[in-house]
């Protein structure tokens, strides 16, 4: 027979034992609670249980007319049935566990948690059962927001925080009665720590009552933005500059601009009371010979945070050097009052004074810019050769008709 040709057959009997032992190795290798990803080579059978965890529980009601309490955040899902429908479950997550207070009064009851979206061959069972819920009147209440400052004493050491500004500046604080009555303030925190700059951030808000409180309340917006100025003390002062070298001996200087002839200096406050103006500004005048303009960086002091602005525009104008003289310029006599003081040479106590600069500086400089002037407190009664000081505008230089005049001095005892 044919039957009996195909049971002889070596071919036959090779495909027949290695259908079995596929079938051995799988049967022995599969996962009993799980649904296998390919589909078995042999049949299954039973249904089939697994647990869903931590399932989120929404809440349906009138949200602009109660709030909810005693809501559980998640629930445990046991569910049982054919193996395929429990896995498609588990993967395609279109399932929801919820409480419906659509049509609950106001007050506390308890309230089953429902399911939806399993297929109708699954068991499906809930953990809890039921929720002890409160649903409350809401109300609501429009507060202001305070910024209270964390790690105030660990602001950098010579900053200090300025009034906070906040974005928006009140909020809608909404809850139960009860709850809403309570508040006391709407917070929001900002870290002070090394802080140099202005902070700008967005900062969650927090609902506290009068004994510090935090109290669980619907608030909107949530997040508000917050700009926190952070500043040093600070003092105004001008800037000194400080000339090095000197120009070629036919030229002069014009002037000298400093463009902004002050800056800002931020540091302690003790420090600041000291410093009336800022120096060490220097300009290498040897190096110029033509109108010049350079940016010079302003030196910081050792205990400043910062200086505003960090470089300042020195703009110097030359021009030719010309000469003018201003004749019979008086020496004044500086000294004690009890001396007298005649003048022996030159007899009439004046001198000519030899200024030289730019044309348009001399142009508006006349006799009584220029002072000349002798010391006599340092002497003593005869007669001395004593020399002249000259004092007159910047940017002008003097030769004197004579440096020194011979006096005679009367010391009264």
């Amino acid at each position: 027979m044919k039957i009996d040709k195909l049971l002889n057959s070596p071919w036959f009997v090779k495909i027949v034992a290695v259908f079995l032992s596929v079938m051995l190795y799988t049967t022995i290798n599969m996962d009993p609670t799980t649904t296998p990803s390919t589909p078995s080579l042999l049949p299954t059978g039973g249904d089939q249980q697994e647990v869903i965890a931590n399932v989120p529980v929404n809440v349906y009601y009138d949200k602009d007319k109660y709030t909810v309490s005693g809501i559980p955040e998640s629930a445990n899902v046991y569910i049982k049935g054919p193996g395929s429908d429990v896995t498609k479950a588990k993967l395609q997550n279109e399932y929801e566990i919820y409480i419906d207070l659509s049509e609950a009064d106001l007050g506390s009851g308890r309230f089953d948690l429902l399911a939806r979206g399993f297929s109708s061959k699954l068991d499906v069972q809930i953990d809890p059962v039921v929720a002890n819920v409160i649903l409350h009147e809401k109300v609501n209440q429009i507060m202001p927001i305070e910024v209270d400052f964390l790690n105030k004493s660990k602001i950098t050491e010579g900053y200090k925080a300025e009034e906070p500004i906040v974005l928006p500046n009140n909020v809608k604080v909404s809850g139960p009665k009860d709850l809403v009555q309570r508040i006391s303030s709407v917070k929001a925190y900002v870290d002070l720590k090394d802080a140099t700059e202005t902070i700008m951030k967005n900062v969650p808000l927090k609902v506290f009552d009068n004994e510090g409180n935090q109290l669980e309340l619907e608030v909107e917006p949530t997040v508000v933005e917050v700009r926190v100025p952070i500043t040093a003390p600070n003092k105004t002062v001008p800037i000194s500059i400080e000339r090095k070298g000197e120009l070629p001996t036919d030229l002069s200087i014009k002037s000298i601009e400093v463009v902004p002839n002050e800056v800002t200096i931020f540091g302690p406050l003790e420090e600041l009371e000291k410093i009336e103006l800022i120096e060490n500004l220097e300009i290498d005048l040897s190096k110029l010979t033509s109108d010049t303009s350079m940016n010079i960086d302003v030196p910081l002091p050792d205990w400043a945070v910062k200086v505003n602005p960090d470089k300042v525009q020195v703009n110097v104008s030359i021009e030719e050097k010309v000469e003018k003289v201003l004749e019979d310029i008086e020496i004044k006599v500086n000294g004690s009052e009890s001396t007298k003081v005649t003048f022996v040479s030159p007899e009439n106590g004046k001198v000519d004074v030899t200024i030289l600069g730019a044309k348009s500086v001399l142009d508006n400089i006349t006799a009584e810019d220029i002072k000349v002037a002798l010391y006599t407190g340092d002497y003593k009664s005869g007669q001395h050769k004593i020399d002249l000081e000259v004092s007159g505008p910047q940017n002008v230089e003097w030769k004197l008709s004579k440096s020194n005049v011979t006096v005679k001095i009367v010391k009264n005892e």
